[in-house]
């Protein structure tokens, strides 16, 4: 495929789905076995910036506001500040500890059709669960946590795993998503650090400047579409979607048209 189409394909697919939760790493997984697209590790990186910048734009208030706060030291920021550190360490040890072990998950589609079926019963189970308005703790954001750390396996859904495992304990729906958004910087942050380390840094081309172009603007797209139907208590939906392209995955497996 051309290029500049891969790179915008590549882009728009992981816009749309690092946000909403149906796991991007398994779609890029997906899409790069149907397509025969290879996204270098630079690009790769690149997709992960744009994602970044987009959710720094779109809490750009509330970063602003709790950067304020800690500085003066209000007790509710600096603690909203260190339950997002703690919830950030599991995915900090996963990520460094079996870095190696998930990338080869990439190459076993059937894998991802598996922990997609995961996704889409984990995201099932908040159909019509009560909330307690439970406040965050230590011990919350640890576990929410947990949750985003799973979601390094590909199939698995990063946003799913985290604002679903908030609802279930108790959060509201759109405290839960907000404390995922928060999760996410540290979270791409390292990751982006890890894939630095074993990349040259290179210039821009116009491909590359196209995928990143077209995943911040989708991005930001799909966090205030995922805010829309965490408010309208429809995230229990995208279930079935998870559940649709694991078996149209499954199915191609067994034709033998995607790589095992």
């Amino acid at each position: 495929m051309d290029e500049i189409f891969s790179a915008l394909i590549l882009g728009l697919v992981q816009g749309v789905t690092e946000w909403l939760p149906v796991s991007s790493s398994g779609h890029l997984a997906i899409l790069e076995s149907v397509f025969k697209l290879r996204e270098t590790i630079f690009f790769n990186v690149l997709l992960h910036l744009a994602s970044l910048l987009a959710i720094l734009v779109y809490l750009r208030s509330d970063i602003f506001i709790l950067v304020k706060e800690i500085f003066k030291k209000k007790k509710e920021s600096v603690q909203y500040l260190s339950f997002i550190i703690i919830g950030t360490l599991p995915i900090a040890f996963v990520g460094i500890i079996f870095k190696d072990a998930v990338e080869g998950l990439f190459m076993d589609l059937g894998a991802v059709a598996i922990a997609l079926i995961f996704t889409g019963i984990v995201l099932l189970s908040t159909k019509k669960k009560s909330v307690f308005s439970l406040d965050l703790n230590h011990k919350t954001a640890f576990l929410i946590g947990v949750a985003q750390s799973i979601a390094v396996i590909p199939g698995i859904s990063r946003s799913g795993m985290t604002i679903a495992s908030a609802m279930l304990i108790g959060m509201k729906r759109e405290d839960a998503a907000r404390f995922s958004f928060f999760l996410f910087i540290p979270a791409i942050l390292g990751a982006t650090l890890l894939e630095l380390y074993s990349v040259p840094l290179r210039f821009f081309s116009f491909s590359n400047m196209m995928g990143f172009v077209a995943a911040f603007s989708v991005g930001l797209l799909s966090i205030r579409y995922l805010m829309k139907i965490v408010r309208n208590d429809r995230f229990y939906r995208f279930a079935y979607y998870c559940f649709f392209i694991a078996v149209v995955t499954f199915i191609l497996v067994i034709l033998g048209d995607l790589r095992v």
